[in-house]
């Protein structure tokens, strides 16, 4: 007597929320826009000044001690450091070291300073538009399975957070990111933003 078998095959697809993919889109967008930009240096004051007080004091130590026959210190001269002013606070700067490091670097290795300078939108040391750089081309994600799947896997499957919470927090970033975009983005220094450098002769002015 014969007999007869069937084969039943699931298949189980595993699928990115639309919310992630947008997300994701956004977040490659984004990185790119910062690796255009480069290195942004930092121009503020990074270490406190010595105050005149300051000053004052190792001077009155320095003659109280030479009055006793001892050997008094050496006055305590730092005109030489860099400085930077901002919102009224005076500190010492790193900015024209950066910079000096750059120009050297720029002398004894040119064609290595080339190639970094190239890799972004902006020349590392004027901060003008490089002629040279090739903006690299806008594309889009795309998963198809394997370690991507079963890293979402978790989420598509309900085992993750998947619920309207992160939905909601996922979209609400997706909106403020396009409004930024769209509105030119922030002032980093804010309405009230001031600084003012001494940056005396570091670009042979």
């Amino acid at each position: 007597m014969g007999g007869s078998s069937s084969t039943t095959k699931t298949v189980q697809e595993n699928k990115i929320p639309a919310y992630l993919t947008e997300a994701s889109k956004l977040a490659v967008e984004e990185a790119k826009k910062i690796k255009e930009m480069g290195y942004l240096p930092y121009f503020g004051p990074e270490i406190a000044a010595l105050n005149p007080y300051e000053q004052a004091r190792a001077q009155n130590l320095g003659a109280m001690t030479a009055a006793f026959g001892l050997s008094a210190p050496a006055a305590m001269d730092m005109s030489g450091v860099d400085t930077a002013t901002s919102g009224g606070i005076t500190g010492y700067t790193t900015a024209p070291a950066y910079f000096s490091a750059l120009e050297r670097l720029k002398e004894l290795r040119p064609d290595q300073y080339e190639y970094f300078a190239n890799l972004g939108r902006f020349d590392p040391i004027t901060g003008a538009v490089n002629p040279n750089y090739v903006a690299p081309a806008k594309s889009t994600p795309s998963y198809s399975g394997g370690s991507s799947g079963r890293l979402f896997s978790a989420i598509s499957s309900g085992g993750g957070d998947d619920g309207p919470n992160m939905r909601k927090i996922m979209a609400d970033r997706v909106a403020e990111s396009k409004r930024r975009s769209q509105s030119g983005g922030f002032d980093p220094l804010g309405p009230s933003g001031n600084i003012s450098l001494d940056f005396s002769g570091l670009f042979g002015g």
